[in-house]
């Protein structure tokens, strides 16, 4: 089975998206699957390469430090696209974060005539919220808390999210928390939610079809 995996950080960019979205991809890859890296380019590292028997692709991004500008965030989409068009023999295709990746796969999805998963382990609105240090946001609001703000970026990205869940065939909460939040808050379809938190996601079997 081919899995393709879409994720915003990969080694050796430091962090832990990147090093966890790695040592899944090893894994799997050792169980048998082939695996496919879709990642953003980081200076020094190869455009493509074998890591191990991962096959990576790194795309084209504006700049390494400032990621989450709106031109560097527009381009590497559009690549990460692009790319995804390339490699759409894959048998599934795995967005491991909600923002870069998830928006990527998901509007790949459009064209593309297989199974999609997407890993919630964030917040759109939370992250932004949080990020902005938004006037009268409090982080220990927790996830509820970013249902009662309301702005234009707000309403874009719950609206973004709400795409999401209403196309990705699977969406994979990391917690028992975050599992919750999606059926009782955001009204996502139990059917579509599968808790895999992350000690067990290298252990998982992507087998399950959709």
């Amino acid at each position: 089975m081919k899995i393709c995996m879409v994720v915003r950080a990969y080694p050796p960019r430091i962090g832990g998206t990147g090093a966890l979205a790695q040592r899944i991809s090893q894994e799997l890859s050792n169980k048998g699957f082939e695996m496919t890296v879709i990642t953003q380019r980081i200076k020094g590292a190869p455009k493509t390469e074998m890591d191990d028997k991962v096959k990576i692709y790194r795309e084209f991004n504006v700049s390494d430090t400032n990621e989450f500008s709106f031109l560097n965030t527009s381009v590497s989409i559009m690549a990460f696209v692009k790319r995804i068009a390339q490699t759409k023999n894959q048998d599934i295709f795995h967005a491991h974060d909600i923002s870069m990746a998830g928006f990527s796969a998901c509007s790949a999805k459009e064209f593309i005539d297989r199974p999609f998963f997407l890993k919630y382990g964030g917040d759109l609105v939370f992250e932004y919220l949080s990020i902005k240090n938004y006037k009268n946001w409090d982080p220990r609001d927790n996830l509820e808390g970013t249902l009662k703000y309301k702005s234009g970026m707000t309403s874009i990205l719950h609206k973004i999210q709400k795409w999401y869940f209403n196309n990705y065939d699977l969406i994979l909460p990391d917690s028992e928390y975050g599992r919750d939040h999606l059926i009782n808050n955001l009204n996502v379809p139990s059917a579509k939610v599968k808790l895999l938190v992350n000690g067990e996601i290298g252990r998982a079997s992507c087998r399950e079809r959709v």
